[in-house]
């Protein structure tokens, strides 16, 4: 098996017991200014070495360097992960982990440079995130108690830049987009709560998924959305936000009715598990914003009767989807 001997060669290679000191050294003590001047004219720095080269050109055809990156990426973290991970070692984890996310082309993206990747490149490097995201999850790398006090939040920076680059660049055709922003709110909804109206919007609200995979994919996010802030007792804070994205002007095109037969069916089933007092509040802020904000406008106006219609169903699905008072039905 050519991947089994290729990954032996990089163990006895890059990622050998001894190698661990160095490691450190590059990636903690570099880090928090602990090495000496004189000593860093004899720091080995092999995560430097290895990924200078690796991003270089001229190793492979030009075609393939996107996907030989992004996959060498996802391969190095899974061994560096196997080699040198244990507990007390979840800070030198995660230290090489924006290493190996900014050789990715998607690392490097302004606003509005969606479009300089093409499909294929999207996928590719969005996979290799969604590895890195689940390796952290898996192996527990993120604490965030320990992160906040004793590192100053550098895991939380990290995931909040990453999922800043995953919201300005919405790829909804895409099922590991989807996966990635699943993962980062499991880790800590913290992350994705500075753009959760604009998380609500590309992701549910005003994206056009067709196929089922990706389908399959938005779902589980939206489910996943729920949940978390169901646990946290703030589903009305977060209808809120809903109902916020549904109510303003459609960007380019008329907005479509939010529940489809999938994101329905997600919402009845988070609702069945409220309590009855968070209902009624949910209930009461789509009413207002029906009252307010579309019904005194709904004549002549399609962008309003589409907003209507969804604000309708909304209402319907937690009529129907929540326990009675008596909690008995």
């Amino acid at each position: 098996d050519i991947r089994s001997q290729i990954e032996a060669v990089f163990r006895g290679g890059i990622f050998q017991p001894e190698l661990l000191s160095s490691y450190k050294e590059e990636l903690l003590d570099q880090q928090q200014g602990d090495v000496k001047a004189g000593a860093m004219k004899n720091l080995l720095a092999p995560i430097d070495t290895v990924l200078t080269r690796l991003v270089s050109a001229g190793y492979c055809a030009a075609s393939l360097h996107t996907s030989v990156v992004a996959n060498s990426v996802a391969l190095l973290y899974k061994l560096f992960l196997e080699s040198y991970f244990k507990e007390g070692n979840q800070l030198l984890c995660f230290q090489v982990l924006p290493r190996l996310f900014g050789c990715l082309k998607i690392s490097h993206l302004q606003e509005e440079q969606s479009k300089a990747l093409s499909t294929s490149d999207w996928t590719t490097e969005l996979l290799v995130v969604e590895q890195l995201l689940n390796s952290v999850a898996n192996n527990n790398i993120y604490n965030i108690a320990a992160d906040r006090i004793r590192h100053e939040e550098a895991q939380f920076r990290f995931y909040r830049h990453v999922a800043e680059l995953l919201i300005n660049h919405a790829q909804a055709p895409i099922p590991a987009w989807f996966r990635c922003l699943k993962t980062l709110i499991s880790l800590n909804h913290l992350i994705l709560e500075p753009d959760l109206d604009d998380l609500l919007a590309s992701a549910w609200i005003d994206a056009e998924v067709t196929e089922f995979r990706t389908k399959k994919a938005q779902e589980t996010l939206i489910h996943t959305v729920f949940q978390t802030y169901a646990k946290l007792r703030q589903v009305p804070r977060l209808f809120e936000e809903v109902l916020g994205v549904i109510c303003r002007p459609a960007a380019e095109t008329l907005r479509q009715p939010v529940l489809a037969s999938g994101p329905s069916t997600v919402l009845s089933a988070c609702l069945l598990e409220l309590p009855p007092s968070q209902i009624l509040d949910t209930w009461s802020l789509v009413l207002e914003k029906f009252q307010s904000l579309v019904l005194p406008y709904l004549q002549s106006d399609a962008d309003m009767a589409l907003k209507s219609l969804s604000l309708s169903s909304l209402l319907h699905c937690i009529m129907f989807n929540m326990r009675s008072l008596d909690s008995s039905t």
